[in-house]
């Protein structure tokens, strides 16, 4: 994790330069959305064009840049969504729309040290982002880091404790870490704060199913 944070500074660094090193930037991000609009269909093009537009007339704003790197990640260009999410960090290397969907981005390429990254530097730029913090809890989990997984979990729930699918959550990670009662707990008010929650409800009989056939053993 230390080796993407100096790759990340390194990256800020080489991206922050001045005034006219930023007009540059402009100039390439537009010359790479006039390519596009050439070989782009109908309805691609209809909002290429509105973005386009809006770029010209605002090439400091970190919001565009953002929206324009949202679009290319919705229609498929995950190469140029990846460059224009970066060039709004450029400007604002603390902008966390940015941050978030370039975490999306990286795991969408399978890049899971990446993204977990992103999520990190925006927990530590607003420590109350539940979103943040749960899929903080969903990647550690992935990785099998059960203990970070449950801490980011826990922060989570402490914000927003009346949340079912992030009661289910701990009760998975209680699980994984055969505290079972724990688990049993957390699966049971899942379903207390939704009675809807099937996930929560199929996790609460396998458990109890298991833990019964442990006992007649």
């Amino acid at each position: 994790m230390r080796a993407l944070g100096v790759c990340f500074l390194v990256f800020m660094l080489l991206f922050s330069c001045s005034n006219k090193k930023k007009e540059t930037d402009s100039a390439n991000a537009l010359k790479v959305m006039e390519k596009d609009l050439d070989n782009a269909n109908t309805i691609f093009t209809n909002r290429l064009k509105v973005l386009y537009e809006e770029l010209k007339k605002n090439p400091m704003d970190k919001k565009v840049y953002n929206n324009i790197g949202d679009f290319y990640f919705k229609n498929g260009f995950v190469k140029n969504a990846k460059m224009f999410f970066y060039l709004a960090l450029k400007i604002d290397s603390n902008y966390v729309p940015a941050l978030f969907n370039l975490s999306v981005v990286y795991n969408y390429t399978g890049r899971y040290d990446s993204t977990i990254y992103c999520l990190e530097r925006i927990h530590k730029i607003e420590p109350d982002n539940i979103k943040a913090l749960t899929n903080l809890s969903r990647f550690y989990y992935k990785k099998a880091n059960l203990q970070k997984a449950l801490e980011y979990a826990t922060l989570a729930y402490n914000k927003n404790p009346d949340d079912s699918n992030l009661c289910y959550n701990i009760g998975k990670i209680y699980e994984a870490l055969k505290e079972y009662d724990l688990a049993k707990e957390y699966y049971e008010k899942a379903i207390e704060l939704n009675k809807n929650n099937k996930k929560a409800e199929v996790s609460l009989k396998m458990l109890i199913h298991k833990l019964d056939n442990r006992n007649t053993k």
